[in-house]
């Protein structure tokens, strides 16, 4: 008999969403990102998807 486990630790063990909230913060500030509300307007989505919506006009040199 096989036994396993999943665990979801990220917002179940451990409440990390202040943290997400600084660190976009920083990186709207950072890159001039001007979205009002963004740290809420992300919830749920993905990094590769809030990277093409958000900063795909963005030049990095």
């Amino acid at each position: 008999m096989n036994i396993c486990g999943l665990f979801d630790m990220d917002g179940v063990i451990i409440d990390t969403e202040p943290q997400y909230t600084i660190f976009w913060n920083k990186i709207t500030k950072q890159y001039n990102i001007h979205v009002e509300d963004f740290e809420n307007k992300i919830k749920g989505m993905t990094i590769p998807h809030i990277f093409s919506y958000y900063f795909n006009k963005l030049i990095i040199r």
